[in-house]
């Protein structure tokens, strides 16, 4: 008898709904379907009957509603008191980043997750920061990655690293040979900026906020959906913007500089979010671990 059907059995019962337990185990409604037709043939009797009102246990699907809510606990304690050997997991992490982490970070650290365990597969979705908490949230993705907080989401944040905010202007412009310009001098420039919802751009705002100075009002020459674009644009002489260090530096460029606002860098954290209520899968668990160990790691290196 597989495992997994008595998990979504169980969760079917105790939800009430075919549909509501299939979201809740990020499967297709027809997949739970099927879970149970195929659980209903290996016991030869039907187990449940949909009404009106939700379903309603059988007879012989109260006697296997007991044996499985028994027989998962006991199969969850084994497996808590025997982890076993990690670097034979297999299955997939899947992981929603923002943009920053997931093109300059995220890659190498799903190489060395394969390297170490290498039954495991990742696969990476990137998006722009404000999707990110709520796709977790919908349990959508199993962990991600990003440039600011999500207060209030009950998410557990790991800092992994960290990243300097940067305006990227052509070497010609008469902003490259000051090391840092007053916010106001941006007014009148054709600025580059990135699409709403994003990290990079939102710390920006706050950052200059907090030094009681804004961005001019004026309408962006462009909306841009990436790091990359922004330096290319920059690069193609359409304008200035704000980039990451981390993105300026991967996209080396003899045509574009780094230029400062007065007031000290901008840094902002790159966290590491996931559920820390959710009953993860060891896979996820040992990813996560992984991604601490390789952040913390890293840290002492740079010191």
């Amino acid at each position: 008898m597989d495992i997994s059907r008595l998990k979504t059995f169980c969760a079917v019962v105790n939800i009430g709904s075919f549909t509501e337990a299939a979201q809740k185990l990020d499967l297709s409604q027809p997949g739970v379907s099927r879970q149970i037709q195929a659980l209903e043939q290996e016991v030869g009797s039907t187990l449940l009957l949909r009404q009106a009102r939700g379903i309603r246990l059988t007879a012989t699907g109260a006697r296997l509603f007991a044996f499985a809510t028994e027989t998962l606990a006991s199969y969850e304690a084994f497996l808590a008191k025997n982890p076993g050997d990690a670097s034979r997991l297999s299955n997939t992490v899947r992981i929603i980043a923002s943009t920053t982490p997931g093109e300059y970070l995220v890659p190498a650290l799903a190489a060395g997750f394969s390297e170490k365990y290498p039954g495991a597969h990742t696969e990476i979705f990137v998006a722009d920061s404000a999707l990110v908490a709520g796709e977790l949230i919908k349990r959508r993705w199993d962990v991600g990655f990003t440039g600011r907080r999500a207060p209030g989401t009950q998410l557990a944040h790991y800092v992994i690293d960290s990243d300097e905010i940067v305006l990227a202007v052509p070497v010609s412009h008469p902003f490259a040979n000051a090391p840092e310009i007053d916010a106001a001098a941006l007014a009148g420039e054709r600025l580059i900026q990135r699409e709403d919802g994003s990290g990079t751009q939102d710390t920006v705002k706050d950052a200059l906020r907090a030094r009681s100075a804004d961005l001019p009002e004026q309408e962006a020459a462009m909306s841009l959906g990436s790091t990359k674009a922004v330096v290319y644009a920059v690069d193609s002489g359409l304008g200035i913007g704000f980039v990451t260090r981390r993105a300026l530096d991967a996209n080396q460029s003899a045509n574009v500089t780094a230029v400062r606002i007065k007031g000290g860098p901008i840094v902002r954290d790159l966290y590491m979010i996931y559920q820390p209520a959710r009953r993860n899968s060891e896979l996820v668990r040992a990813f996560i671990e992984f991604t601490i160990v390789s952040s913390h790691s890293a840290s002492t290196n740079d010191n």
